[in-house]
């Protein structure tokens, strides 16, 4: 049981490492985020994630860790569609035993319009079941539109980018990670909602309601 719970905390504080390390450098840089060049929002989102992210540039540079579009099945045997999917496989030692890195996981959906309180819901279940599938925790879950003018998401929708997350039980952790929406602006600018913060929860039970 001692054991169980050492390698639990250790897989914990190995994801906790990444994951900060992947959103660090949005704390740290302007206040103001420039869109990139590119083609489509899909491909503006995933310059800027290499240009501020040493761990998804080094992740991305392997044959295989990025897939845009994919089509990936959940643990339900449902199949969900995302604009990119990127991963970065667990050590053998984490995947059977609990110890070293667990991986991580950055999931991207385009939404042509302002994504809908019920496609937020739909991108939190299917990232819930697909982390179950691969047994690999998420690090980013981003939804990207392409704003005109002064269009914005509604409030029930902007309530739950800020009170919900998604949340996956892999062993005795629970790993916590936002939906951030990217919204590029006519000025040619980011406004994520929210912020990355880091959300996840030490190892152990889960409490009664979450």
């Amino acid at each position: 049981m001692i054991l169980e719970l050492m390698r639990d905390l250790r897989s914990f504080f190995d994801y906790f490492a990444l994951r900060h390390r992947v959103i660090q450098r949005v704390r740290q840089s302007d206040p103001v985020v420039y869109v990139p060049e590119g083609k489509d929002s899909v491909q503006r989102i995933l310059a800027h994630l290499t240009r501020t992210s040493p761990d998804v540039r080094a992740v991305i540079a392997h044959p295989g860790a990025m897939a845009a579009p994919a089509l990936l099945t959940g643990r339900t045997g449902l199949t969900y569609s995302f604009d990119a999917y990127i991963h970065s496989d667990p050590t053998t030692l984490a995947r059977f035993l609990g110890l070293g890195a667990p991986g991580f996981t950055i999931f991207v959906k385009s939404f042509e319009n302002a994504p809908s309180l019920a496609d937020l819901q739909a991108v939190k279940r299917a990232v819930e079941d697909l982390s179950q599938s691969t047994r690999i925790p998420p690090a980013r879950v981003i939804a990207v539109w392409r704003a005109r003018g002064d269009a914005s998401i509604a409030p029930d929708a902007y309530e739950f980018l800020t009170r919900e997350a998604v949340r996956v039980k892999l062993g005795g952790s629970t790993y916590v990670c936002s939906i951030e929406l990217a919204r590029e602006g006519d000025d040619g600018t980011y406004d994520f909602v929210p912020v990355v913060v880091d959300s996840v929860r030490l190892p152990g039970p889960s409490p009664a309601g979450a």
